[in-house]
């Protein structure tokens, strides 16, 4: 796609949907953190080739070459690789945070910072799927996929990884405001993993919870069985 597509002059309804989700990138934890781990690699890297290039050189006016070789290698370093260990690292650690949860008598306070921080990443993820599915080959003509098994496999980290945001969700929010009660209408969750779990899951490959309660994690590891087939 040509470049122009992006140009103000062709206001139409994909220009308005992909100048939003631009705009919503930029609230996101990942950009921050890339941004400031890149411009510390840069710096690093910048001052490396300094000191290794002869004097001489630099008063010839090398230093916007070194610029350029600095920034590539900050690229390189923060590119792809860094987006899918960044995927994998939230995966195992929304696993951790659920475990602790469930497991642990965390405070309501640290319960909470744990809640929020699920919630702007299943925001994050949202924005980023939508962008590499629909806006970013919009955006320009240059835009490559770092292959199709590569975004499939970190698309399928994705959903995973929401499933455990949900279920730290559910569970903080019983444990937040109706901890010892049982209020009439809401389903115990019974304090375990894989009842925690379980209401996520079919949230998640369902339209709900049915119209039954499950009183054992033995009869919702049977029910996990029968979703897959």
């Amino acid at each position: 796609m040509s470049k122009l597509m992006w140009n103000k002059s062709s206001r139409d309804i994909v220009y308005v949907y992909a100048a939003i989700f631009h705009f919503l990138q930029y609230l996101s934890l990942f950009i921050l953190v890339r941004a400031i781990c890149r411009r510390i690699w840069f710096s690093v890297t910048y001052r490396k080739l300094r000191k290794s290039m002869p004097t001489e050189l630099l008063r010839e006016g090398q230093l916007s070459v070194l610029r350029n070789l600095a920034h590539r290698e900050a690229d390189k370093k923060f590119g792809s690789n860094f987006s899918s260990w960044w995927v994998v690292g939230h995966t195992v650690g929304s696993l951790v945070i659920l475990l602790i949860v469930v497991n642990l008598n965390v405070s309501k306070f640290l319960t909470s910072i744990f809640l929020i921080y699920g919630v702007l990443r299943i925001f994050e993820i949202m924005v980023y799927q939508i962008n590499a599915l629909l806006f970013d080959s919009y955006k320009s003509s240059d835009y490559k996929i770092q292959g199709k098994t590569r975004i499939i496999i970190l698309l399928l980290h994705n959903y995973v990884e929401i499933v455990f945001w949900f279920a730290v969700t559910y569970y903080s929010n019983i444990h937040i405001y109706f901890a010892g009660d049982n209020p009439e209408g809401i389903t115990p969750i019974h304090n375990t993993f894989v009842q925690a779990m379980y209401i996520s899951f079919v949230t998640m490959t369902t339209f709900g919870q049915a119209n039954f309660e499950i009183t054992n994690s033995l009869s919702q590891f049977h029910n996990y069985k029968a979703i897959w087939h």
